[in-house]
């Protein structure tokens, strides 16, 4: 099983606040600036045109100021999104931690990221101090995973309550269909192409098919179907953080959504619609849904509560706010591909 860490890290939310868009020793930011990193932000990087037209922009401007935001430091790398379902992990799994030595958190997150299915571990507020996702490939690998974080947190930990995800509706701020929990088929070229890609994001398909010694066209087809096959699910962007507050992300909360009987269906259709839900997930727990929402502040957060209650048949909400995650994806099981 393969992991790959190069994914974006939020270490701690900054909660200073900004008067303007002039950060000290920083770019400063006019709103076209501010739209277009907050597109980035959420839809990932893709062609200029393709920016150009939804924002209506010059493709020549959107090209300049993406390479003047890397040139600036705003923009500090790419990394790929991928669907864990499609790489074969059906079984998502939440755990909820309470700590006895909050001390000893730098030391388990540390064993946490070396483990290759967990996907994030969040340091939050409540009852609880840790939240883990964690996406198995089997109940053979959650029971092993669960033996072996008992083990890990035996003197450390008090509480471990697990929370079964039974359905994901939003992942990485993209919409998920019933398709998209579907595996797909991928051989061992295809893991050595997606393998490259993760750990290099700006290797070019000449110099993956060079390295493979394939023909450049086979490796373009094949990268071509992991995209079009939702194998892949976004080019994200990798943004100094300093700058979130301005883009609208600095205040993120776990918020758990409990739904009238019957309706859980209709209330996710609209939460699926917010921009600031950035994963949604129904769960087998006292709540019916768990979702990961970034916001501004704690004011933006408030109006997103308030328009949470204006949806019909949503009884309650309970938050937790995000004190710092650490993120990683899955990469498929195995990569024995070895070029000629």
């Amino acid at each position: 099983m393969l992991l790959y860490q190069n994914f974006l890290t939020i270490n701690e939310i900054n909660f200073k606040f900004l008067f303007n868009y002039n950060l000290t020793g920083y770019m400063e930011l006019k709103e076209n600036d501010v739209k277009l990193l907050r597109y980035l932000m959420y839809n990932g990087r893709r062609p200029d045109r393709q920016i150009a037209k939804e924002l209506r922009m010059s493709p020549a401007i959107v090209q300049y100021k993406i390479r003047r935001y890397e040139r600036e430091g705003i923009i500090q790398g790419y990394t790929y999104r991928l669907n864990p379902f499609k790489l074969g992990y059906h079984d998502v799994v939440y755990f909820l931690m309470k700590m006895i030595t909050p001390q000893a958190l730098d030391l388990l997150v540390n064993e946490l990221m070396k483990n290759p299915f967990v996907t994030a571990a969040f340091f939050i507020s409540g009852d609880y101090d840790v939240l883990i996702q964690a996406f198995f490939p089997s109940s053979v690998a959650l029971r092993n995973f669960v033996n072996w974080l008992g083990e890990l947190t035996k003197d450390i930990a008090s509480t471990i309550v697990s929370i079964f995800a039974y359905d994901t509706h939003k992942m990485h701020g993209i919409c998920m269909s019933e398709g998209d929990m579907q595996t797909i088929e991928l051989d061992e070229k295809d893991h050595f192409i997606i393998k490259e890609k993760m750990e290099n994001p700006p290797m070019t398909i000449k110099q993956i098919s060079e390295k493979l010694s394939l023909h450049r066209n086979t490796v373009s087809s094949r990268w071509n179907r992991l995209w079009k096959e939702r194998a892949i699910l976004k080019k994200t962007v990798l943004i100094n953080q300093e700058y979130y507050e301005i883009l609208g992300t600095n205040f993120n909360t776990v918020t758990f959504i409990s739904v009238e009987p019957g309706f859980e269906e209709k209330v996710v259709e609209e939460l699926t619609k917010r921009p600031e839900i950035h994963n949604l997930t129904s769960i087998s727990y006292n709540f019916n849904l768990l979702a990961v929402v970034m916001t501004r502040s704690t004011t933006t957060y408030q109006h997103f509560i308030q328009n949470l209650f204006s949806i019909p048949h949503v009884k309650n909400s309970l938050t937790n706010v995000i004190l710092s995650s650490y993120r990683k994806t899955l990469a498929p099981q195995k990569v024995n591909y070895l070029p000629p």
